[in-house]
């Protein structure tokens, strides 16, 4: 390799953060109120539902648990005898009426806690699966495939109030970070890749082995929950191979990261993966999902300085490239711009300014 490739090459390298604290290679599900969690469906479905089909999404929450009539006469009954107890002048009367209040008031709280349960309580009532692993769902034979897992429902784990304000955090960041660098960097992540540095580690790392890029939006009022849909769609962005993590494992153990290609499936691309794991004993894949903001923002820069996708010699023969990579200097010629010092021009003190302003 030439001084110019392998100096390129180094400049390439320091595009991508090989890091732990590269998000594509160690990573870490957001906090609390950006943590969307999606439970029990088919990551091949979803990949072709949104790459191949086009198609969207909308997402389902756990049905919130009612108070029945029960609950209500009870509070009735409550307000009820204390003004009773207002207007007795009988202590022994007052007496038994506090008793009976103080039963109603136990009944209440009886039936509080068997309905205001956490959401993973009243899931499991319902026969959700709460855990955030998805089953291996086979489409070969769609037919015998149960609809929840081939439908454009996504089913989460939170109540419908819950829902809305993740999703709509989530929208609003998106829609923000678009705004301010005109880059989407919202992703639906399927399945990761968990490993270890050394054989000897008990350290789990999360790598994200499908991103898709996706958009958020508002949709329709759902009348019954008294909150709005959102629906999710595939952007039609590139869906690449996370080449943080593909250029980690190439330099600290010789692996190659198998490539997502336009005709890759989710449950093929893993097959591949797979592959790499067998000599690996604490490497394995959580089919997962979620929904986060992930930066890709170097990564084509990283692409087009591959010298390997050169069809001729160009820009190894450029003087200037060469000057810049290799530190020669030509003569007579500067590639720094040059410091003009306004304030010694007579017509600056003559432009109008709207307010005080510094050279920044």
């Amino acid at each position: 390799m030439s001084e110019f490739r392998g100096r390129l090459e180094q400049t390439r390298r320091k595009l991508l953060d090989l890091t732990k604290r590269n998000r594509l290679i160690n990573y870490k599900r957001p906090s609390k109120t950006r943590n969307l969690k999606i439970i029990d469906e088919s990551p091949e479905f979803i990949y072709q539902h949104l790459v191949f089909k086009e198609e969207s999404f909308r997402f389902e929450s756990i049905p919130e648990p009612k108070f029945d009539s029960e609950y209500f006469d009870l509070k009735d009954k409550i307000k009820s005898l204390e003004a009773s107890i207002q207007l007795s002048f009988d202590e022994i009367i007052k007496k038994e009426l506090k008793k009976e209040i103080e039963q109603c008031k136990n009944k209440l709280k009886s039936i509080e806690e068997e309905v205001l349960v956490p959401v993973e309580v009243q899931a499991k009532r319902l026969g959700f699966p709460t855990s955030n692993q998805m089953p291996e769902i086979l489409l070969e034979n769609i037919s015998n495939t149960e609809d929840k897992y081939i439908d454009d429902v996504l089913q989460t784990l939170h109540y419908p109030k819950e829902l809305e304000k993740i999703l709509k955090k989530i929208e609003l960041s998106a829609r923000s970070i678009i705004e301010e660098s005109g880059t989407n960097m919202l992703y639906l992540i399927l399945g990761v890749l968990e490993w270890t540095e050394s054989k000897n580690s008990e350290v789990k790392i999360k790598s994200p082995l499908v991103s898709i890029p996706v958009s958020l939006k508002r949709g329709k009022l759902n009348r019954e929950t008294s909150t709005y849909e959102y629906i999710l769609d595939y952007n039609g962005d590139l869906i690449d191979t996370n080449k943080s993590l593909s250029e980690k494992l190439k330099n600290d153990f010789s692996i190659g990261l198998p490539e997502i290609t336009e005709e890759s499936s989710f449950n093929n691309y893993i097959k591949e993966v797979e592959k790499i794991c067998k000599n690996r004993d604490s490497w394995t894949i959580k089919q997962e999902i979620s929904l986060d903001f992930l930066q890709f923002g170097k990564i084509l820069m990283y692409k087009d300085l591959d010298t390997n996708n050169w069809n001729d010699e160009v820009l190894e023969n450029n003087q200037v490239l060469n000057d810049l990579f290799i530190g020669k200097e030509a003569s007579g010629v500067s590639y720094a711009p040059e410091e003009y010092d306004i304030d010694n021009n007579k017509l600056a003190n003559n432009i109008p300014l709207v307010m005080d302003a510094d050279s920044s």
